[in-house]
């Protein structure tokens, strides 16, 4: 704590085990009780990689809202606490990340169909309710998403292509809490499908099967769930297969961040 706001740049602090590093977040906060808002913890996934399984959804969202505050973070430094197999983990491109974001603003336009299309490709599940992050709903002009990092959900209301007001609201009672100028939306997960990139994608994906020695007939299940529902069920363990090049989680990091290793 004492280095931290001696030097007043970001940290990160790894240790070995994730239990270890959210007893040593209780510590920090204690002895940073003005600016523990500025420690974050960066979680791991606890399925092993290539594993056809979906991640969970919390956890998804945790990251995408982690990795969006490094980026923004500038001149107010963050400590970030996690564990070594997570660091050790690829993640989502910064590029990709940036280029998904999307900044909507009242009174300017907006296309919305658009709109719930780049939600749907970065991993937005859309439901009736919108309680937690990750969620969407559309009903007539208005548009209800949970991005992930943000306290409220928020209601933009249309008329036609023109965004005519944005308003956060409780995901418990559906009702409007306040009435904000702008909101800005990140991905849902760290697999962002978006249509233009499905051929790559599906590429990749064929190759990666055929190193594997998988049957030809799973293979053409994967991609036939990709061509029609966007992605499959684990795609978020497969990053290598929706990104190029994906990349490590250190390269989030400004040059003069200290890290720690426990």
């Amino acid at each position: 704590a004492r280095v931290f706001e001696q030097m007043d740049q970001s940290m990160v602090i790894v240790f070995s085990q994730r239990k270890k590093a959210l007893g040593f977040m209780d510590d920090l906060k204690f002895y940073l009780p003005r600016r523990s808002d500025r420690i974050v913890f960066f979680p791991g996934y606890h399925i092993q990689p290539f594993k056809a399984l979906n991640y969970h959804k919390e956890t998804s969202t945790d990251r995408l809202a982690v990795l969006s505050r490094i980026l923004d973070s500038g001149s107010n430094p963050l400590i970030i606490v996690t564990a070594l197999d997570t660091v050790l983990q690829k993640v989502i491109p910064k590029k990709a990340l940036n280029e998904f974001s999307e900044l909507v603003m009242a009174n300017e336009e907006a296309d919305r169909d658009l709109l719930v299309e780049k939600l749907e490709s970065g991993g937005y599940v859309k439901t009736s309710l919108v309680e937690d992050p990750g969620d969407y709903s559309v009903r007539g002009g208005i548009l209800d998403v949970f991005s992930p990092g943000q306290d409220l959900p928020v209601r933009i209301e249309f008329f036609g292509d023109l965004v005519e007001s944005i308003r956060t609201f409780s995901p418990y009672t559906q009702r409007g809490v306040k009435e904000i100028f702008e909101t800005i939306l990140i991905p849902a997960t760290e697999a962002i499908v978006e249509k233009k990139e499905q051929p790559h994608i599906l590429a990749r994906l064929r190759q990666a099967g055929n190193r594997a020695g998988i049957a030809a007939s799973r293979v053409r299940e994967y991609v036939n769930q990709v061509r029609e529902m966007g992605r499959f069920p684990g795609l978020e363990s497969m990053l290598p297969i929706v990104y190029e090049t994906p990349e490590p989680f250190l390269d989030y990091l400004d040059p003069g961040t200290l890290l720690l290793l426990d």
